[in-house]
């Protein structure tokens, strides 16, 4: 019939009608076509089954659409078994569904919700953890899928099981009488948890693995997230270890007993990743907590500010710590840690006092003080300082090993004195100490440093031949640096390839080495030779590589090849404005000036630029130019540059 020749509101009524039984075929076309895609991975099926599959009570066939669909045949997927008890109920009756697919509906639903994806309500003490690390930003959230549920909440069968190997063993001990608690625990809860005897051993990966995956198998425990945790602390991996630890810290019962194990680790992790302020800020955490921070805490807190050179902090630390009242008189590690710092500056006057105080506690130095000790006499070319802590070693009844040998040796390579190497060398031997390539290695920077580049040839043959040592990198690089100290450029050149024949790969140092061999000898051709074969090794020329070369261009007189060389430093050193300080630039724009006044051109122009582009001409660069004008005749000229 023409529905536009009824009243407008029975055509609305039979449209209506007729969409819903259109949009009902379709929909029992999608679901016939569903079928073969029903053994799809699980990554997508909830997904489009959740989509697809109604809720419960929601039908899709009815009287009035089912006699047709029968008509249809199986395109649809309806059989005339089927016709009489549809799937999915009737879109218009009143028939509820079957009980049996009443449960097969929501558990279709239950496998298309992950259990990750339940929200909990966080506690507030999980909020604590985005404040700790105040200087860092946030996780990019994307590691939950790599820790191999290790993140997910603590199950009840693993507390259990972690509370019942906890019984007869009390966290909290009890006070004596007229003694006042400053610590409610134990000082090193290591010591009273048999549980975690393997922190201290290297967690089995092939354990985990053979176990099965904690996505098709729950065998996760508390145990194996501890020794993740402590992997990715020794790793410096602290964004996996506080993740892991997060899982751990939602059970409120396992906080007091793990407690300071877990802050202890995340120190751990922020300072072998090289983060001291963020390792601070979780042991600052730890002072406002029931579980205070232990001898353990603030030695690798005093390591961690030792290796950036900060001796304020260090001293700061360690006077808190007798504040608080763990004294360093428990172990050597805080004065060690003050030693490394004295000994990476030189400064052997204060590392004598900081023995000296460790004696005054009752505290004998050990291999590891007298090692620091003879470092930073060594940093200070005291040769006889550094012989005096082998002597003293020796009188307590320690044997000194490698690295205090080669403490002393380095004490006399850096003054160039080959004499003395030779000698420590022969002690070494004489000792029962038997050298190795680092030993030879010191031997060669004593010549590199006197300029001998017989002495380094000699000592390569006694390396190879007599003791079947076979050099390094190092080893050539050093050698390299004794031709450059000799003003060498062919001897060099012959080390560089050399150290290709022998299968070694040349590194940058060897480059820069070889390059400052041509620098010293004046030669600008053979140090743009290298430069560019640097480059054609995929090795990317650092500040020292340009400036070295450019002081070869500025002896050679060659303001063109400088300016060129510059050009090309500026356009490195836009994406990379660390490696290229200021003033090294100013260097740079200094040697191209220094060119152009040993070819006789003027310098007007380059000085003009250099005050363009905000860089500062240092010293060297106005002596340049007060020359010119001297050399001119223009000596009122001169002296306004002087």
């Amino acid at each position: 019939p023409d529905v536009w020749a009824l009243p407008e509101e029975d055509a609305a009524i039979i449209v209506v009608r007729a969409g819903v039984q259109i949009y009902g075929l379709l929909r029992r076309f999608v679901l016939a076509l569903w079928g073969p895609w029903a053994a799809a991975p699980r990554s997508f099926v909830p997904v489009l089954r959740s989509t697809l599959v109604p809720a419960p009570g929601h039908r899709t066939t009815g009287p009035r659409t089912r006699p047709r669909l029968a008509a249809l045949g199986p395109m649809y997927g309806m059989t005339d078994d089927e016709e009489e008890e549809p799937v999915f109920g009737d879109l218009y009756g009143d028939k509820p569904l079957e009980e049996e697919e009443h449960k097969r509906d929501w558990f279709v639903r239950a496998q298309s919700k992950g259990s990750h994806l339940v929200s909990r309500s966080k506690e507030p003490e999980q909020q604590k953890f985005h404040d700790l690390e105040h200087d860092q930003d946030d996780d990019d959230g994307d590691d939950s899928g790599e820790m191999n549920g290790f993140g997910d909440e603590v199950s009840d069968e693993e507390v259990d099981a972690f509370m019942q190997e906890l019984q007869g063993q009390p966290i909290v001990q009890g006070t004596p009488e007229g003694a006042v608690p400053w610590d409610p625990m134990e000082r090193t809860m290591t010591d009273g948890l048999t549980v975690f005897k393997e922190l201290n051993q290297a967690p089995s990966r092939s354990l985990l693995y053979s176990r099965g995956l904690p996505d098709a198998q729950t065998v996760i425990t508390v145990k194996d997230r501890m020794q993740a945790v402590t992997k990715y602390a020794n790793e410096g991996n602290w964004k996996r270890a506080r993740f892991v630890m997060r899982g751990i810290w939602r059970r409120p019962i396992l906080r007091l007993p793990l407690g300071r194990i877990l802050w202890n680790l995340m120190v751990k992790a922020h300072s072998k990743a090289g983060r001291p302020k963020a390792a601070e800020s979780w042991v600052v955490d730890m002072l406002d907590r029931v579980y205070q921070p232990d001898i353990i805490t603030y030695n690798t807190l005093l390591h961690a500010w030792a290796r950036t050179g900060n001796y304020l902090k260090v001293k700061d630390w360690m006077k808190r710590m007798r504040a608080r009242g763990v004294p360093p008189t428990q172990s050597r590690v805080p004065y060690n840690a003050l030693l490394k710092l004295f000994a990476k500056h030189g400064m052997d006057g204060r590392a004598e006092n900081a023995v000296q105080q460790m004696e005054d506690l009752g505290l004998e130095p050990d291999r590891v003080t007298y090692a620091l000790l003879i470092k930073a006499a060594a940093q200070a070319q005291d040769i006889e300082g550094a012989a005096k802590w082998i002597g003293k070693m020796q009188s307590d009844g320690q044997q000194p090993g490698q690295e205090h040998f080669h403490g002393v040796m380095t004490a006399h390579a850096r003054r160039g004195d080959l004499d003395g190497v030779q000698a420590w060398f022969q002690v070494m031997q004489d000792q029962g100490t038997m050298p190795n390539v680092y030993t030879f290695n010191v031997w060669l920077s004593a010549a590199a440093q006197a300029g001998d580049t017989r002495a380094a040839e000699d000592i390569m043959t006694v390396m190879k031949e007599d003791f079947k040592i076979q050099p390094d990198i190092v080893s050539f690089s050093t050698a390299i640096g004794a031709c450059a100290e000799a003003k060498d450029v062919e001897g060099a050149r012959q080390w560089l390839f050399r150290a290709e024949d022998e299968g070694l790969e040349l590194d940058l140092k060897c480059y820069n080495q070889a390059i400052k061999a041509c620098a010293r000898a004046g030669n600008s051709s053979q140090a743009e030779h290298l430069t560019r074969r640097l480059l054609r090794n995929r090795l990317t020329p650092d500040m020292y590589t340009y400036n070295t070369m450019l002081s070869a261009f500025a002896k050679d007189g060659n303001p063109l090849g400088a300016e060129y060389w510059v050009d090309r430093m500026q356009r490195q050193a836009r994406y990379n404005h660390a490696q290229f300080p200021a003033e090294q630039v100013a260097i740079a724009y200094g040697e191209v000036l220094l060119a152009m006044h040993a070819q006789g051109t003027s310098k007007l122009s380059w000085l003009s630029q250099m005050l363009g582009e905000g860089i500062e001409p240092d010293g060297r660069c106005y002596l340049a130019l007060a020359r010119g004008h001297l050399e001119q005749g223009r000596s009122g000229e001169a002296r306004l540059w002087l």
